[in-house]
């Protein structure tokens, strides 16, 4: 009865050490085995007081011990229970996580998808406008530009048709009183006082 008991703390411990099944399942053959030795010594000890006693005080040891056993291997399946729903929590938390990076990811592209095409529209009305002032600006300078040489050409052309008629000078007058008047001719004519 010494040895089974010996060899069922052994298969205790290894059951304690790895947790796995087949150490479940050696334990409960040696406890079956122990307590087939344990019921043989009691009926061969029947008849005696002290120890019937002592048998089914050692019965009542290996029930109490039989009962942390089975405790303990409920509390191995408990475990793998919480490590497969910690493990299948795991997974959904992972395929949440995957599905909220791809929606986030589907926001990104659309907000950056809307940027670029109001940068684009920007840019675009900024070269429009752009384009406008420089029109504005440039038939602002080339309005007046035009008047100006409207005006110089027309200067010839009135000059042609109607011919500038100046005073004779006389060939006897001096020379300077000439050049006087043919500058104040040119003068005039530039200036567009002068009128026929």
């Amino acid at each position: 009865m010494i040895q089974p008991f010996l060899l069922l703390r052994v298969k205790a411990v290894y059951l304690i050490t790895t947790n796995a099944d087949p150490e479940w399942t050696g334990y409960q053959e040696q406890y079956e085995a122990l307590t087939a030795g344990v019921t043989r010594w009691t009926s061969l000890v029947a008849g005696h007081a002290d120890l019937e006693a002592a048998a089914a005080q050692v019965q009542s040891y290996l029930k109490d011990y039989c009962g942390a056993g089975d405790r303990f291997h409920g509390a191995i399946l408990a475990t793998r229970a919480a490590d497969e729903l910690m493990v299948s929590s795991a997974r959904d938390v992972g395929e949440k996580c995957a599905q909220l990076g791809a929606a986030l990811q589907n926001d990104l592209n659309t907000l950056l998808r809307s940027s670029n095409a109001l940068m684009i529209a920007l840019a675009a009305g900024a070269l429009l406008l752009s384009v406008l002032m420089g029109i504005l600006v440039t038939r602002g300078i080339v309005r007046p530009l035009n008047r100006v040489i409207a005006g110089l050409r027309a200067g010839p052309r009135r000059l042609r048709t109607q011919p500038v008629r100046c005073p004779r000078v006389r060939s006897n007058s001096p020379p300077a009183t000439a050049n006087r008047l043919r500058r104040s001719k040119r003068r005039a004519v530039r200036s567009k006082r002068w009128r026929p």
